[in-house]
Order: structure tokens, then C-alpha cells, then sequence
């Protein structure tokens, strides 16, 4: 039979759990100071969203810049480079589309502009495990 905690029992619960996540040397805390550093360090440059969806074996990224681009930008991932696809009329929306990557592997990634100019700084993307790979542990937060 499930028991029933009262509104303040789950305050308290949660709060502890959050606490107790920063106290950890990778707490939830740590984590966001450390988003905060990369994004203040980070060179956008006319990179307006940057929207990756990753699995095992493909990554699929939409783009928007502040102003439009003249030529078809390319991403550049390890040593291939994928031409991007136009999402819209005016040249801002860009999506690339790389499969055939390695499971669990972590790429470094670079938007370059029809000239070779760098359009931002490179960043870190990994795909996700293998389906048939066992996970060492399993991290849950919920919140309701």
C-alpha cells in the first residue's frame, strides 16, 4: 500500500536530495556553475540556437544565426564535413544531418562559414551508448 506524504514532507525531501547533490563532488550545483562558465567563455559568434538530437549512431543539429548566411555553411565533426541543409528562404535556419558515427563517442564539432572562417568556438558532443551496452549506474531527478 503506497503511503501519502503532505506538501511539506515532499519539500523537505526534495531539498535534502538537492543538498545532499551539491555536497557530491559532481552535484547539481557544480554542474550549473560550470554550464555558466562555458557559456560565458564560449565564442557564439552570429550563432543565435544550437539544437542537437543524438543517438547511438547520428547526430542531427538545427542551427539559426542572427543574420542570414550568403553560402552553406559546414560542420565540421573529427575529420568529415557535412554541407548544411537551408530550413527557410532567407538563409538563417541551417540543419546537418552525420550518421555512421561510433556509439559512445565523443566528437568535437565546428560550424565553418562558405569562406572557412570559424562561425563559433568548437564544442564537445557524444553519442549515446550502444542499445545493447549495460549501464554501470542510472542518475534519476524528477520533478513534479
Amino acid at each position: 500500500m503506497a503511503q501519502k506524504i503532505s506538501r511539506r514532507e515532499f519539500i523537505q525531501a526534495s531539498s535534502s536530495l538537492f543538498l545532499g547533490s551539491m555536497a557530491m563532488g559532481e552535484g547539481l550545483f557544480h554542474k550549473s556553475i560550470a554550464a555558466k562558465e562555458i557559456k560565458n567563455n564560449w565564442n557564439a559568434g552570429d550563432l543565435h540556437h544550437l539544437i542537437p538530437i543524438v543517438n547511438h549512431e547520428r547526430i542531427f543539429i538545427k542551427t539559426s544565426f542572427k543574420v542570414p548566411l550568403k553560402n552553406t555553411p559546414r560542420l565540421k565533426i573529427g575529420q568529415r564535413y557535412v554541407a548544411g541543409i537551408k530550413s527557410d528562404t532567407l538563409g538563417r535556419f541551417w540543419q546537418f544531418d552525420i550518421s555512421g558515427l561510433e556509439a559512445g563517442k565523443e566528437y568535437e564539432l565546428r560550424l565553418i562559414d562558405g569562406s572557412g572562417s570559424f562561425l563559433c568556438d568548437p564544442w564537445p558532443l557524444k553519442t549515446f551508448p550502444h542499445p545493447k551496452y549495460q549501464a554501470e549506474r542510472l542518475r534519476i531527478l524528477t520533478f513534479t
